[in-house]
C-alpha cells in the first residue's frame, strides 16, 4: 500500500510533539507499506515554492518552502493555489492509495478537494486546533486567556493585538491587513469557517488523539460519527533500561518547547516559593519565537529569584529523552492550553517519574489525581507550588504515584490500528 502523510512540519527541521508522532508512524509503517512524506519548509532563506526531495532516517520526503511572502489577503494563508498545484503533481506521479493529512498550516486547505477528486481514500489527523483558530492552540497572546467559545469578534481584536504587540517576522506579514477595522476582518474570519466546515465534511474518517479533542470538534460542527478517537503511541522500547540517577535533591523538570502557552513562567513563579535549598528545577527544550514573540527567554530568566538552583539546558534530541527523565524526580506540565494529546505525561508515566499537570483539556484526561499524577489549577502557581511541596515531604505519595501502572499504547499498536483503518477505507474504494 501507497500511503501519502500531509503536515506542515517535520524532522529534522522542526521538532515537536507532532513531528515526532509523524515520524515514528512512518519509520513502524515503512516496514511493512510505501509511505511519502509531503511538508512546507518554511525556510526565509530560501525562495518560496522551491520543491525539495529529501530523506531523513530512510523516509522519503518532498518539501515545499513556503513563506507567506506573496499573500495579499487573509484567505491566502490558507488556499494557496500554486501549492495546490504542486501537490496534484505528487498525486499524479506518486499515485497514493490512501493519504493520512495531519496538518495544513503553510500549505493549503484545498489539498483536501484535490485528493477527493481524484477519488483517493482521505483521513484527516488533528493535533491541534488550526482549523478552529489561525494561531491554533485558542490562546490570546496578550493575556494568555482562553478562548472557550468560538467568538469571530473576540478572534480579530486577538489576532489584531498579537500584531500591534509583536516583532514581526516576515511570517507574520500574513496578519498585516488585521489592522483594518475589527469588523471587517471578522467578517473575513466567518468566510474562513464556512470554508472550513466544507472542507471537514470531505474526509472519509477524521482522527482525534483524546476524547476531550473529538468533542471540542464535534461542538463545531463535525458529526459524531465521522470522528474517532486513536491515541498516540510511543516507542517505548526506548524506556526498556531507564536507570534512574540518584540526588540530595527533589529533582523537579520541564520537557518540551519553551513558549508562553506551555506555562514555563507558571512553574519558575511556583518554584520560586520553595523556601529551602534541597530541591532543584531543570528546563529542557529550545526557547522558541511565540507568534513573533522573541523575548520569552529573557522575562523568564528575569523571573528567576536569585540563588535559585534553575538550569536552562536547551534544545534535547528525541533519543535522549529517557535519559533526560532519568535524572529527574517529579515532571511538571504547566501547559495553559488544552493540548490535544501530551506525548510528555505518557513518557513520564514510561519511565515512572511522577508527573503533575495543568487540570485542563487532554492533560486532565490523562491523569487521574491523587492516583496516576497531581493536577493543579491553570496558572495557579500557588496551586502548583503546593502540589509540588506535598511530592518534596510525601513520599508515600510520591512512590504511588511514580508506580501507578498506567499502560501506554506502543508505536507499533497505533501503527497497526492505523493500517487496518487505511485498508478497510481502500477496500470500501474498490469496492464502490
Amino acid at each position: 500500500m501507497k500511503i501519502l502523510y500531509v503536515t506542515s512540519h517535520f524532522l529534522p527541521q522542526s521538532i515537536g510533539g507532532m513531528e515526532l508522532h509523524i515520524y515514528r508512524l512512518a519509520k513502524e509503517i515503512s516496514k511493512t507499506d510505501q509511505i511519502l512524506i509531503f511538508c512546507n519548509g518554511k525556510d526565509l532563506e530560501k525562495e518560496d515554492y522551491l520543491i525539495e526531495d529529501l530523506r531523513y532516517d530512510g523516509i522519503n520526503i518532498r518539501r515545499i518552502n513556503y513563506t507567506y511572502r506573496d499573500f495579499t489577503e487573509f484567505k491566502d494563508g490558507y488556499i494557496n493555489k500554486k501549492i495546490e498545484r504542486e501537490f496534484e503533481k505528487i498525486l499524479d506521479v506518486y499515485q497514493p492509495d490512501i493519504v493520512d493529512i495531519h496538518h495544513l498550516g503553510g500549505l493549503s486547505t484545498t489539498i483536501i478537494q484535490s485528493i477527493k477528486k481524484k477519488g483517493i481514500p482521505l483521513v484527516l489527523t488533528l493535533h491541534d486546533y488550526w482549523l478552529i483558530c489561525p494561531k491554533g492552540q485558542r490562546i490570546r497572546d496578550d493575556d494568555l486567556t482562553l478562548s472557550e467559545t468560538i467568538d469571530r469578534e473576540r478572534c480579530a481584536s486577538c489576532l489584531q493585538s498579537a500584531l500591534s504587540a509583536r516583532q514581526r517576522s516576515p511570517l507574520w506579514r500574513l496578519f498585516e491587513f488585521f489592522k483594518s477595522s475589527q469588523t471587517a476582518f471578522a467578517k473575513q474570519l466567518f468566510e474562513y469557517d464556512q470554508h472550513i466546515r466544507q472542507m471537514l465534511r470531505l474526509p472519509d474518517v477524521i482522527i482525534t488523539p483524546t476524547e476531550f479533542f473529538r468533542r471540542e470538534f464535534i461542538k463545531y460542527g463535525v458529526r459524531s460519527e465521522r470522528i474517532k478517537t486513536i491515541g498516540h503511541g510511543l516507542d517505548l522500547d526506548l524506556f526498556n533500561n531507564v536507570t534512574r540517577t540518584s540526588s540530595t535533591k527533589t529533582r523537579f523538570g520541564y520537557i518540551g518547547s519553551v513558549i508562553p502557552s506551555k506555562g514555563v513562567h507558571v512553574l519558575i513563579e511556583a518554584f520560586n516559593k520553595f523556601q529551602r535549598n534541597d530541591v532543584s528545577l531543570s528546563i529542557f527544550g529550545e526557547v522558541k519565537t511565540f507568534h513573533g514573540d522573541t523575548g520569552y527567554g529573557e522575562r523568564l530568566r528575569k523571573l528567576l529569584t536569585p540563588g535559585k538552583d534553575v538550569t536552562f539546558y536547551g534544545r534535547y534530541e528525541n533519543e535522549h529523552i529517557p535519559h533526560v527523565l532519568s535524572e529527574i524526580d517529579v515532571l511538571v506540565v504547566p501547559s495553559l492550553w488544552h493540548e490535544s494529546f501530551s506525548i510528555v505525561i505518557r513518557e513520564g508515566f514510561l519511565a515512572r517519574v511522577p508527573v503533575i499537570a495543568t487540570d485542563l483539556g487532554a492533560m486532565k484526561e490523562a491523569i487521574e489525581d491523587e492516583k496516576t499524577g497531581l493536577l493543579f489549577e491553570r496558572g495557579n502557581a500557588d496551586h502548583l507550588f503546593e502540589q509540588m511541596r506535598r511530592l518534596v515531604e510525601d513520599k508515600e505519595l510520591k512512590a504511588r504515584i511514580s508506580n501507578n501502572g498506567v499502560s501506554v499504547k506502543h508505536i507499533r499498536e497505533n501503527a497497526q490500528e492505523l493500517l487496518t483503518l487505511y485498508k478497510e477505507l481502500v477496500g470500501s474504494k474498490i469496492a464502490e
